[in-house]
């Protein structure tokens, strides 16, 4: 969360707080910016650094390659959730972009459990894409995530085609789901539901037109925005790697989730929470970790506050002085 970290912030949103740099530079310091849905092996992960983004989760991939990935991006905050866990022929096995190994097709849930743990996943990637192929039945997802949550890691679940994100949403406690559901419009009882029990739900709206308004993008933003009127934890999260996406703070997905109903402070910790939930704040609530800063010069130079986060970047907490 922002609002605790810092003293009140001086910037023309009322959040962060202020601090001078080493240098001299005067700003507005944040907590570590990050992006919750991302595919390392799709984009050049060397540059989300300089465009703000400081921490990600990866959904997906062939784990040796992966880790090869992760070895060449010093200085970034990476946890990955390992392979995608299909049943038999199921998504994304027949896709170009989905590189040998990336898929596991569930057999004995325990082994694909294991496997996940061994290579040091903190999440469970399930899918359920009945437009794409098979998918688990409701025992084996039930089976997934009961026995990632006893092995710590968190269940997150790709669900599209009719039904699969009410499976979903219901299949069991702490469920989070990798996309806003943009299949079909869900019910308010539904929604209500997920808002109370589900770990959350990772934004993903820009994906649905990059910038153009299709329908997807709608069934999407409608959903979202009763999840948040409800009470809905959301991550931000855009699914980095898929399309013409900016590789870091994506301005086009915190508009749509501006319009979705969140506010400054709740964008904010839409890019914080994922990591915070699960991270106690050590040393008495001294991070010694990087910052995102956004420098004084952006206070009065940009649209709206998409724009002006979108300038932040990565600054080394020994470079901060804070007043």
């Amino acid at each position: 969360m922002c609002g605790p970290l810092f003293p009140e912030g001086t910037n023309p949103y009322g959040v962060g707080g202020r601090a001078q740099l080493t240098t001299g530079e005067w700003g507005t310091v944040l907590p570590l910016l990050g992006d919750a849905h991302v595919h390392l092996g799709l984009f050049d992960g060397s540059e989300l650094r300089s465009g703000g983004i400081g921490r990600v989760l990866d959904l997906g991939w062939s784990t040796p390659e992966l880790r090869n990935i992760v070895a060449e991006l010093p200085g970034l905050d990476i946890e990955w959730a390992g392979n995608f866990l299909a049943a038999e022929g199921g998504y994304p096995s027949d896709r170009s972009w989905a590189p040998p190994g990336a898929t596991l097709f569930v057999e004995d849930v325990s082994e694909a459990i294991s496997a996940q743990v061994s290579s040091e996943a903190s999440a469970l990637k399930i899918t359920l894409n009945s437009d794409a192929g098979p998918v688990h039945s409701d025992e084996v997802l039930h089976s997934l995530i009961t026995e990632a949550l006893r092995a710590g890691l968190l269940p997150i679940v790709h669900a599209e085609g009719a039904g699969q994100a009410e499976r979903a949403i219901t299949a069991g406690p702490a469920v989070t789901l990798a996309h806003t559901p943009f299949t079909e419009l869900l019910s308010d009882d539904l929604i209500s539901y997920a808002a109370k029990n589900n770990y959350g739900w990772m934004s993903t709206l820009d994906i649905h037109g990059y910038g153009e308004v299709t329908e997807a993008f709608s069934i999407a933003s409608t959903n979202l925005s009763k999840f948040i009127e409800a009470g809905g934890t959301v991550f931000y999260g855009t699914d980095l790697g898929n399309g013409p996406l900016p590789v870091g703070i994506n301005v086009r997905e915190l508009r749509a989730l501006g319009r979705c109903g969140l506010g400054p402070e709740e964008l904010l910790d839409s890019m914080t929470e994922w990591w915070d939930k699960r991270r106690p704040v050590p040393n008495g609530g001294v991070v010694e970790e990087p910052r995102s800063f956004i420098s004084e010069i952006s206070d009065n130079s940009c649209e709206d506050f998409a724009s002006w986060l979108a300038t932040a970047r990565i600054v080394e907490h020994n470079t901060l002085e804070f007043l």
